[in-house]
């Protein structure tokens, strides 16, 4: 069958924006030339100036289109109504604490007044009430298993 010619894949290498970010910044705070970064990370110039021109900082109010296929729109609606979701929960327990925090300062006020207008430490009595209720329980467990 004539020369049989041995073909390497050549394999795809993907970068993250945040990699992309310190490529370019390192180009535009002119310490590396374009050609440079190129021949050091070994990354075509022209994608190069494609990152360039995507994260070139003076890209204000620029369109910027992206495209995805069906499903990742999809995906990612689904992922934004499960974050809207998660971040109301987030609110209203944190709202909840809160109503709960203010529950609690309030009846700790009015405990200090009734205690003051009484002349009686309401807390310690609290204390020792609970202390009593607990021993009677733990003994209660204890007679039951012997």
């Amino acid at each position: 069958m004539g020369s049989s010619k041995n073909f390497e894949l050549k394999k795809r290498r993907y970068f993250s924006n945040a990699f992309k970010r310190q490529i370019v910044e390192l180009i535009n705070s002119g310490k590396y030339s374009v050609s440079e970064v190129s021949q050091l990370y070994e990354i075509h110039f022209q994608t190069l100036y494609r990152w360039l021109h995507q994260f070139r900082p003076n890209l204000k109010g620029a369109v910027i289109m992206k495209y995805e296929t069906a499903d990742e729109a999809k995906i990612n609606l689904q992922l934004k109504k499960k974050i809207a979701e998660l971040e109301r929960l987030l609110g209203q327990k944190t709202a909840e604490l809160e109503l709960k925090d203010l529950e609690l300062e309030y009846k700790e006020t009015m405990l200090q007044v009734i205690s003051q207008d009484l002349g009686l430490d309401l807390k310690k009595i609290q204390e020792s009430y609970s202390d009593q209720v607990a021993k009677r329980v733990s003994g209660g467990e204890k007679r039951k298993d012997g």
